[in-house]
């Protein structure tokens, strides 16, 4: 009796546990928007992307892969209706920004020593220099584009929509370092401007959104269809 009663609780565990995790692969996570983020790389990202936002973007997803250029994609309003868009930085914003950091940490321990900036001119600092701008003006913005028609761009209008509004704290969130977090954003009447994230989903809804959103930059690039757009919105419809 006593083991049976063990079993069903462990069963019951690893159900909820299941459950949770599957539930966490639907959601998206609310957070302050990349726009709202006070910490100063996120500064510097508005700053650099600030061609992007002198366009009216209905919706945007913010990519920000490990060891590439960060993106950001979305559909945006034109004169003659709207289009699929993206826009990459020249050299990767976070490699300048821990030039940066690490400027500003190396001239305060000289000051603090009386001695002359740089400490050691042999550092890891100079080698970072080296591949990477110091000066975030340095790097350019290349966007692409291309018209989307009126009936797609709703559809995905709807399916964002409804998955920031769904968006929910998970009970266990996932853990890593190197993947993928995609900040997904777009003004919603009533409720104004939205924002939550995932980081590298494997299965569920969440999934699904990460494919879309990955498949936008693709086509507005030339490389992808309407077709693709197409068939990774319909588990998204479901």
């Amino acid at each position: 009796m006593l083991y049976g009663m063990k079993s069903a609780l462990l069963l019951l565990g690893t159900f909820c546990a299941a459950t949770a995790i599957a539930s966490a692969q639907d959601q998206l996570t609310p957070d302050p928007g990349i726009l709202a983020e006070k910490h100063e790389y996120y500064a510097k990202l508005r700053e650099v992307f600030a061609e992007v936002y002198r366009s009216n973007v209905v919706l945007q997803v913010v990519l920000l892969p490990s060891f590439e250029p960060e993106e950001i994609a979305g559909i945006r309003e034109t004169d003659a209706g709207f289009e699929a868009f993206v826009a990459k930085p020249s050299s990767i914003i976070w490699e300048t920004y821990s030039i940066y950091e690490a400027e500003t940490e190396e001239q305060r321990r000289a000051d603090e020593q009386g001695k002359d900036f740089p400490l050691d001119p042999n550092s890891g600092l100079v080698e970072m220099k080296r591949n990477n701008p110091s000066d975030f003006r340095k790097i350019t913005i290349h966007i692409d584009a291309r018209p989307i028609p009126t009936q797609l761009k709703t559809r995905i209008e709807h399916v964002w929509q409804r998955m920031l509004l769904g968006a929910r704290h998970p009970v266990n969130p996932p853990n890593g370092t190197d993947g993928e977090t995609f900040h997904f954003s777009m003004w919603i009447y009533g409720r104004g401007f939205v924002s939550a994230q995932t980081w590298s989903p494997d299965r569920g809804k969440a999934r699904a959104l990460t494919d879309l959103a990955l498949a936008l930059p693709e086509y507005a690039r030339g490389a992808g269809d309407e077709k693709q757009l197409i068939k990774l919105l319909k588990p998204l419809e479901r």
